[in-house]
């Protein structure tokens, strides 16, 4: 939004009484409720499950020991002195036992990765095990807590005993003829006293430096500190070796976990890969940063698992280790990752490979441990598998894909089948307006396909286009909570474009003109974006199709004039039905070109291509315009079931395999991640304001008219 400042003139909008509750606004809330609820058991009922019988154990433990010392034996008459406190405590012990037995589990990476080949995986959500361990440890500290208060309150008590009293409480102690135990010999003078104090004290350290706000600005530190579980044990160990109150339990609840614990960690020192030299690395865009080292000999990994990186040239191999995607296939002999700069090591990284790629050097050494699981390594048990990322948090599924596409091409066996049928499918988001379903309604669509040809990488055909309509999507819905539209919008992504442009029809034929009969509406315009990331501003990058310059001598002008340059983004749209909406583009193009990008070389322009005709009337027609026909726009213009519907449709991209490398190959080194350039970046996000400029023309803000203008 650039800053622009939207507000609402209530004067302008509908009546505050438009806001009064229905007589059945319970009943609708109650419904969406159990909905909801119904919903959120469905989607998490493995967690819920899960921890159900966590918290059931714990409860059960906790009323076991309570109901032992409160309503069984009398225990050497501690419950009489000790009152309710002792039943509190000892059942706090076994609860808190419980809970350090099994948080062990939950760090049992190897293990897990392990189990998740395994049936379990469909009853353990082993993707949510730290979740689980901070829930784990969050319940053992309250334990700790009332344990720690209860016996401060029982020594309290016991302090105020005669020595024969405590000789029969405490069989297992030996008092001298003339000693008096009071309270501060309870706590510093006997080894239950003084492990109790050091157990609080490990224990507020490990809590401290594990609260989010710390672990966020001393990682470092969290990291360490954690260590200090081993002397946690070893001193609950030590607190009831002393069997003041009664014989340790706390190895029965451990022993089990600790083992599994032990084996996961020799499993762990045998995933350990050190001294990995890295061959190629790149800095990319957006702080991304591209390496790539040797596989080592026995390294064996599914697609969408994770390792853990380490680098002894600028940090200590025992604490800074860092959990990384695997971005190759299992089927390559080299291991590539993309890592995003967004903290000291990482940064480190960059900078020492930038450092070594200017000077000529050796890039630094890796240490490497895993694989370890992921909910990701799961994609090929099922039949139909959804991917859905941001960001870096793409990496996995480029694993994934180069696995599938591996896998499938090969010609060995394999035991992924990929179904030979040919059903698409549409992507189709509605953004309704407030006159949505009425004849005032003139409907935008925002539109690009998403499918790309096998032989492609996919980056800017179509990749560009689909990240154009989502961003433009998230925009326009900000916009609209803030500002509603009169107008709807619709977003779409096509499936089989290049299957005869089949899905930009159906949606025409079978959606959006349905739509506008049964609502009497109007479509305002169609926006189809194509290919919107090669801007390469040099000379003869750019080529023109045959017969351009007899058909359009002014945009062959213009492309002359620029040295056939390809630095314009083109929009293609037909003289009479298109006019004014390429006329809307350009102006919105030329309003979003006054914001400042840091072009390399020099500002992008636009061309305009206007056919001179509303359908192709003859084989010449189709012949004479075809590179300008090859897109889904046509969808909109002569693929329709009645001849008389006109759907002011314009189609904008770089045009594609006219420009730059894309020229001579559009495989996947040329259309590929290469492209991800700073102006080319710049020229994506020019393409997205001019579209987002036009649509909110057209979708006509309810706001005050100059705070429209603004933006």
């Amino acid at each position: 939004m650039r800053g622009a400042r939207l507000k609402i003139n209530l004067q302008e909008t509908e009546s505050l009484n438009s806001f009064a509750v229905p007589s059945d606004e319970w009943t609708c809330w109650r419904s969406n409720w159990i909905s909801k609820a119904v919903s959120l058991l469905e989607d998490y009922r493995q967690h819920i499950a899960i921890l159900t019988i966590f918290f059931l154990f714990t409860g059960l433990f906790f009323l076991e020991r309570f109901w032992h010392y409160r309503y069984e034996s009398e225990h050497r008459d501690l419950r009489r002195v000790m009152g309710v406190g002792i039943a509190v405590t000892r059942g706090a012990a076994a609860s808190m036992s419980f809970c350090f037995g099994l948080i062990l589990l939950t760090v049992c990476r190897n293990v897990m990765t392990l189990l998740r080949e395994t049936p379990l995986m469909h009853y353990i959500p082993f993707d949510s095990a730290i979740t689980f361990h901070k829930i784990i440890a969050i319940v053992a500290g309250v334990f700790a807590a009332i344990h720690s208060i209860g016996h401060c309150i029982n020594f309290y008590h016991v302090a105020t005993q005669s020595k024969e009293g405590l000789q029969c409480l405490f069989q297992e102690a030996v008092f001298g003829s003339n000693f008096q135990p009071s309270i501060s010999y309870w706590f510093y003078g006997t080894i239950t006293g003084v492990t109790g104090i050091m157990l609080v004290v490990v224990m507020s350290i490990i809590y401290v430096f594990a609260a989010p706000a710390v672990l966020k600005q001393a990682y470092h530190a969290f990291h360490l500190t954690h260590f200090l579980n081993i002397l946690l044990y070893v001193l609950i160990v030590a607190h009831g070796l002393p069997k003041l109150l009664d014989t340790p339990k706390f190895i029965y609840f451990v022993a089990g976990p600790l083992v599994i614990f032990i084996i996961d960690r020799i499993l762990g020192m045998r995933q350990n890969y050190r001294q990995l030299q890295i061959v190629s690395a790149a800095l990319l865009p957006s702080d991304i940063i591209h390496i790539e080292f040797k596989r080592p000999r026995h390294f064996r990994f599914r697609s969408g698992q994770w390792v853990r990186i380490s680098c002894p040239a600028f940090s200590c191999n025992f604490n800074e280790r860092h959990a990384f995607s695997v971005a190759s296939a299992p089927q390559q002999t080299s291991l590539e990752m993309y890592i995003k700069a967004v903290g000291p090591w990482t940064w480190k990284l960059r900078h020492h490979i930038g450092c070594a790629q200017a000077n000529g050097e050796d890039f630094p050494m890796l240490h490497m441990n895993g694989p370890y699981g992921d909910g990701n390594q799961e994609w090929s048990s099922h039949e139909v598998a959804v991917l859905v990322g941001g960001g870096i948090g793409v990496t996995p599924y480029a694993s994934i894909l180069s696995d599938l596409v591996e896998a499938t091409s090969s010609g060995k066996h394999t035991e992924i089948k990929c179904k030979k049928n040919e059903t698409g499918y549409n992507v189709i988001a509605l953004l309704p307006g407030r006159n949505v379903g009425s004849s005032d309604d003139k409907i935008t669509v925002v539109a690009a396909n998403y499918d790309s040809l096998a032989s492609t990488g996919g980056v800017d055909d179509n990749g560009s286009g689909v990240a154009a309509v989502l961003e433009a999507a998230r925009v326009l819905k900000s916009v609209h909570n803030l500002c509603p539209f009169a107008h709807s919008l619709v977003f779409v992504l096509f499936d089989f474009k290049h299957k005869g442009m089949e899905g930009s029809h159906a949606f025409a034929s079978h959606w959006l003109i349905p739509y506008l009969r049964r609502t009497n509406g109007v479509a305002g315009g169609v926006f189809v974006l194509d290919g919107l990331l090669n801007f390469d501003p040099f000379p003869t990058s750019q080529a023109i199709p045959e017969n351009f310059p007899q058909h359009f001598p002014d945009a062959f002008r213009r492309v002359n004039e620029h040295s056939y340059m390809g630095d314009y983004l083109q929009v293609v749209g037909r003289t009479d039905v298109d006019s004014p909406l390429i006329e809307l583009f350009r102006r919105s193009f030329a309003k979003s070109l006054r914001f400042e990008r840091p072009w390399s070389v020099k500002k992008p322009w636009l061309l305009s291509i206007a056919l001179p005709f509303d359908r192709p009337n003859t084989v010449a027609d189709i012949h004479n315009y075809l590179p300008f026909l090859n897109g889904d726009h046509t969808g909109f213009w002569f693929l329709l079931p009645d001849a008389t519907l006109n759907l002011p449709t314009i189609y904008v991209s770089d045009t594609l395999n006219y420009r730059g490398l894309m020229q001579y190959c559009s495989g996947a080194y040329c259309d590929s991640l290469n492209l991800l350039t700073d102006d080319n970046l710049h020229f994506l996000a020019l393409a997205v304001d001019s579209t987002i400029h036009s649509v909110l023309r057209l979708a006509e803000l309810q706001c005050a008219s100059e705070q429209t203008e603004r933006h």
